[in-house]
């Protein structure tokens, strides 16, 4: 009976995972949002730095080092953004959505084998990442490799729908408009 009254006047547990106030990590939260804010406001220098302080705090938090990586990306700095995606790669080896943007740096850079390397070690890690395929299908594209690319633009639409208005609009798939399988996707 004693036992019963000890504990009814114990006080309850805090939930912290529902109280900001007490997070250990509310800092880097605000942070957070303060850096994707400065990304919608295209204050991307900004934002770098908001998201290098948040990887200073926390070098394991790869949701401002990927933050980070496409603010780089989007100001040419091409070493940086490879730099953060590969932090986060050794991170989480299995992070789709790096392996998605580093291909995208190599897209860019024209290295179309490259690029095309990350994608599909994107889609090892998330088979039903749209994206994913949707890039896979353009960069086959960009290296003449056009039933591969039909069949990866394919499994892009099964995934999502908006792939298919995308593609009619999408300059690499211009060597490829011409095959009738192309014109039913989309």
């Amino acid at each position: 009976m004693k036992k019963n009254l000890e504990e009814k006047n114990l006080p309850k547990p805090v939930d912290e995972s529902n109280t900001s106030l007490v997070k250990a990590d509310y800092q880097q939260t605000k942070l957070l949002k303060k850096g994707i804010h400065l990304m919608a406001d295209e204050r991307l220098e900004d934002a770098v730095r908001v998201f290098d302080q948040i990887v200073r705090m926390d070098p394991k938090n790869t949701e401002a080092l990927l933050k980070m990586g496409y603010s780089k990306f989007h100001l040419d700095d091409y070493a940086g953004a490879l730099q953060a995606y590969d932090k986060v790669l050794e991170i989480d080896v299995a992070n789709s959505e790096a392996w998605n943007l580093k291909s995208l740096v190599h897209y860019q850079q024209k290295n179309y084998a490259k690029a095309l390397d990350s994608v599909e070690k994107s889609i090892d890690s998330d088979p039903t990442f749209g994206m994913a395929w949707y890039n896979k299908a353009c960069y086959l594209s960009m290296l003449n490799e056009v039933p591969d690319s039909i069949e990866s633009l394919k499994r892009s639409i099964e995934i999502d729908v908006k792939n298919a208005k995308r593609a009619v609009r999408d300059k690499d798939f211009a060597n490829i408009k011409i095959e009738e399988s192309f014109r039913r996707q989309s």
